[in-house]
């Protein structure tokens, strides 16, 4: 056998395995990802939930509440940008 065949097959087992290691780091890091946005859509529905107890708080009041601060919601646009 050549020694260039020998040569190459090490060189592609070697960027195969740097390449398993990549893809490896990438599911990792997708994963903490995905756990992170869970976190922020839970936090997002409970500040949403909050908003509409104040709201209804002051509405018992008399108070008129703020017409801006009626809803929350999550949108991915905001991790696109």
């Amino acid at each position: 056998m050549p020694k260039n065949i020998i040569h190459e097959k090490e060189r592609l087992y070697e960027e195969i395995l740097h390449l398993k290691q990549t893809v490896n780091t990438l599911k990792e890091e997708n994963l903490k990802l995905k756990t992170k946005i869970g976190g922020l859509e839970r936090e997002t529905s409970r500040f949403g939930k909050l908003m509409q107890a104040a709201n209804s708080i002051s509405a018992e009041f008399g108070q008129n509440p703020n017409p801006k601060v009626t809803e929350v919601t999550f949108s991915w646009a905001f991790f696109n940008s």
